[in-house]
């Protein structure tokens, strides 16, 4: 069966047409490019981390959006470096969080390769290949290591620096957060 050129030609144009249509209408097949069209914006967020006095290097930071937060947000994430600075991240590296209200954790671990030295995570949580996660060992206290024990929240804001600073202690009663610039940052009193 021969088909003629004038179907060959609308197949194609309709091909094409829907193709058009759906690049138009941000039609898309992956599920990242689905979610960065629902995202809300992001707004460069970061911050410094100390410990003791001392920044904190290699600790991964993470914005928990609180709970009942509609249409729901995801959380951010940085790893601070050698002068405890970290730049949150949410989609794209270094883009910041969304704006609102977090639960703040701060996690610094590190675990061992069989016949080797310890290694750290990395910003994200996850050991290297070979690392035994079974020999983590958390470098601070660990009630930092949860958003419901930390103590520590931050409000990310439209409009502003949305710079952190977290200064964590040994003890848990010893615990100081000092917000910076116009990001907000505030700790939570246990009883």
């Amino acid at each position: 069966m021969k088909l003629g050129h004038g179907r060959v030609f609308g197949f194609l144009l309709a091909v094409v047409g829907m193709a058009a249509c759906m690049q138009a209408t941000g039609c898309s097949n992956t599920w990242n490019d689905r979610w960065r069209r629902m995202m809300p914006p992001t707004y460069a967020a970061g911050g410094t981390v100390t410990y003791r006095g001392k920044p904190l290097d290699g600790a991964t930071v993470i914005f928990h959006p609180r709970d009942g937060v509609s249409p729901p947000r995801r959380a951010a994430t940085g790893l601070t470096d050698a002068s405890g600075h970290f730049t949150l991240t949410t989609v794209k590296p270094g883009d910041g969080a969304v704006a609102g209200a977090f639960l703040v954790s701060v996690q610094k671990t590190t675990a061992e390769i069989p016949g080797a030295v310890s290694v750290p995570p990395d910003e994200f949580g996850a050991f290297p290949l070979g690392a035994d996660p079974t020999t983590a060992t958390s470098l601070i206290p660990e009630m930092y290591a949860l958003p419901e024990t930390s103590g520590l929240t931050a409000e990310v804001r439209p409009h502003g620096r949305n710079q952190f600073t977290f200064a964590l202690e040994e003890h848990p009663g010893g615990l100081h957060v000092h917000p910076r610039t116009t990001g907000s940052v505030s700790h939570r009193h246990r009883q």
